[in-house]
């Protein structure tokens, strides 16, 4: 199975793939449906409003060139333009099944099992609240949130050694190349607790890939299908960063990684290569911290991390009180810019606003 990033096409043909092998669209593709579900082709009026969605007869198209296995849901603009039940049903009329989301906190946290030949997957998938992913209560569509006591209380609940088990999150901030360390404890934690594989997006670049007592952590898979220049009246882009995007494959034990690339000029979405990776081996986008300790690498982070304005570090080993302190912060801020965003004072081009 080929887990991807980010797909954000507002309408038909609003991104192209290009030089996909045959044997590999054909293969069960899991992806980040970044964005309400409009059954209208006429949704392309909410370019001009705030938020990001997905035209229904786009992903109608693209299941038909690719084999879209299901999508994950929980993320920061699923609620942008409609309820998570109303992109539930649209799904449901394409038969794609999904994860993360739903009516209610019991549906957003029920796993996903999937069969992709030999292999079975059983998938949990996680929203951070502090980037604005909604989350769902008893009574109140939204996304399974992504709290550290949540994650491995779902994790046992729902363990089955006959799968492999996959963690898929929605987290960090928007153009961080680097995990937070209390993101990078957590997916250790649950590998220790039996993951297969830990799966991360929503910085819109590829970060690093970690291996961990030999299962992958990938902490960022990028985009893959984001349309740039549409959203936000024209104004939602990406830097040259986001350009470069992965998909990683869990086939048989193996982690094959692939490569892509997209073109803000004429908006396709390239397939580059593939490559199997490992623990033993050496690869472009190998985690460079590898082998670090929680606390040498909450060291190497606030050296090397890209987004410091006014952005807090979240420990490995984080307390209640200081997660829900900074938490609140980083609201705050968000707040504050979209205030200033408004007034049109700041640029809505991504230069890491989050």
């Amino acid at each position: 199975m080929i887990f991807c990033g980010d797909i954000s096409i507002p309408f038909s043909s609003g991104v192209q793939l290009a030089g996909i092998p045959e044997d590999v669209r054909g293969r069960a593709w899991f992806a980040n449906l970044e964005g309400s579900l409009i059954d209208d082709e006429a949704s392309v009026g909410y370019l001009s409003q705030k938020g990001v969605f997905n035209s229904f007869a786009a992903i109608k198209e693209l299941s038909s060139q690719i084999n879209v296995a299901a999508f994950n849901l929980a993320n920061n603009h699923i609620t942008d333009f409609c309820s998570v039940p109303d992109t539930c049903r649209l799904l449901d009329k394409l038969h794609i099944p999904y994860v993360g989301a739903g009516s209610n906190i019991e549906d957003a946290s029920r796993p996903l099992d999937l069969e992709d030949g030999q292999d079975s997957f059983r998938i949990l998938s996680f929203g951070w609240d502090c980037i604005d992913c909604v989350p769902a209560t008893s009574r109140k569509d939204g996304v399974n949130p992504y709290i550290r006591k949540h994650v491995l209380e779902s994790f046992k609940k729902y363990y089955s050694d006959e799968k492999k088990m996959v963690c898929f999150f929605h987290w960090n901030y928007e153009l961080e190349k680097l995990p937070s360390p209390f993101d990078r404890q957590l997916s250790k934690d649950l590998i220790d607790l039996g993951c297969y594989a830990v799966i991360g997006c929503h910085a819109h670049r590829t970060q690093q890939i970690e291996f961990y007592k030999g299962r992958p952590i990938i902490y960022g898979l990028g985009n893959f299908l984001f349309r740039q220049g549409a959203y936000f009246n024209g104004h939602l882009r990406f830097p040259d960063c986001s350009y470069d995007e992965w998909g990683v494959e869990l086939s048989s034990d193996k982690v094959l990684l692939h490569k892509f690339a997209y073109s803000p000029d004429n908006h396709v979405c390239t397939w580059l290569s593939c490559e199997e990776i490992s623990e033993d081996k050496v690869f472009a986008g190998r985690a460079e911290y590898s082998g670090l300790s929680s606390r040498e690498y909450e060291s190497f982070f606030r050296k090397n991390r890209v987004q410091r304005r006014l952005l807090p570090v979240f420990k490995s080993h984080e307390g209640c009180i200081g997660y829900n302190a900074k938490t609140l912060w980083v609201k705050i801020r968000g707040c504050l810019i979209n205030v200033l965003s408004s007034l049109s004072l700041k640029s809505i081009e991504r230069r890491g606003v989050k």
